[in-house]
């Protein structure tokens, strides 16, 4: 992280593993440290096709920022 942001790069589970709640738990791990560390900001991009990790980032709080190719979201 730089300052009070952060960037997620990639966020993946195994196809096998997908919908058994481990997307959030990693997200989970993740606004822990971030708030361990004060970051007030946190960005990531999903592809626009990609419903299921739209509404797991959405149930996550994130809000959509920009919409190209990808949505740009932050938390």
């Amino acid at each position: 992280h730089i300052l009070d942001e952060m960037e997620i790069m990639t966020l993946c589970t195994h196809p096998n593993q997908r919908r058994q709640g481990y997307g959030q738990l990693l997200l989970n791990q993740l606004f822990e440290y971030a708030t361990t560390h004060q970051v007030k900001n946190i960005f990531l991009e999903v592809r626009a096709d990609n419903i299921p990790a739209q509404k797991l980032y959405e149930k996550m709080r994130f809000h959509t920022i920009g919409i190209f190719n990808l949505l740009c979201l932050f938390f």
